[in-house]
């Protein structure tokens, strides 16, 4: 379901930050996220200018939806974002980013 939210296909950079809002699967995702379940809240952050999922302070997974040049952006510009995740199947996590805490 990438691009809800009122963003598409990573092309619209005039999706304010307030407004940004998709669902994405992690990238490589980390062992910790064997203990992740439905509801659980990820932190959204800027690492050595990658975006990133963190579960409890450890990284859980990257982002890397079409979507994260526009999320970057607004790491970037101190913007926050939270990641609630939405399935946890067979070690596909699927989460739903929104900004703020």
């Amino acid at each position: 379901m990438s691009g809800s939210g009122g963003y598409s296909g990573g092309r619209d950079v005039t999706t304010s930050c307030e407004r940004l809002r998709f669902e994405t699967v992690l990238s490589s995702p980390k062992p910790i996220t064997a203990h992740i379940n439905i509801g659980e809240r990820l932190t959204i952050e800027l690492i050595d200018d990658d975006v990133y999922a963190l579960y409890n302070g450890q990284l859980a997974g990257g982002i890397s939806a079409n979507e994260a040049a526009r999320l970057k952006h607004c790491l970037s510009g101190g913007h926050i974002f939270t990641g609630t995740v939405i399935s946890a199947k067979l070690g596909s996590i699927k989460i739903s980013i929104n900004p703020g805490p």
